[in-house]
């Protein structure tokens, strides 16, 4: 059976928000520029933010542990990110993911680097995750 994307509960932190930050100003296209976020509205991130980064990680872990491939997959890239402020924060990934040559038998969840892992040619496939969400905290 091939794996189909789904929803996996993770737990990650908002990137933080500019409360000087003009709304209308649109969303942050710069990984230096955060806009703030509107209660129940999504805000596109950069691609290149770490805790998006991190989001990932965890998303092609999980997607791993779903999948009953032989192989593992692992991260060519990340095509969008956008988080949403509800009751925590909810990231909304589309990562693109690639089969590799590392069999699940021969190496461990805690042990592998999918990094040092090559990818099988013409493997790339694309997965949308909603990847989170986070309670806010009190002050």
């Amino acid at each position: 059976l091939t794996p189909q994307p789904g929803l996996f509960p993770l737990s990650h932190g908002d990137p933080g928000a500019d409360p000087g930050a003009d709304p209308a100003a649109g969303p942050a296209t710069d990984p230096g520029v955060v806009r703030p976020n509107l209660l129940g509205g999504r805000r596109d991130l950069s691609v290149t933010d770490p805790e998006v980064q991190k989001v990932a990680r965890d998303v092609v872990a999980r997607y791993n542990q779903a999948s009953n491939s032989l192989y593992y997959f692992r991260q060519v890239k990340v095509l969008k990110a956008q988080s949403q402020l509800v009751a925590g924060v909810k990231y909304y990934l589309t990562v693109e993911l690639g089969n590799t040559s590392c069999l699940k038998n021969q190496v461990f969840d805690n042990n592998v680097d999918l990094t040092t892992c090559p990818l099988a040619v013409g493997s790339d496939q694309e997965v949308s995750d909603q990847a989170g969400n986070r309670p806010l905290k009190r002050l």
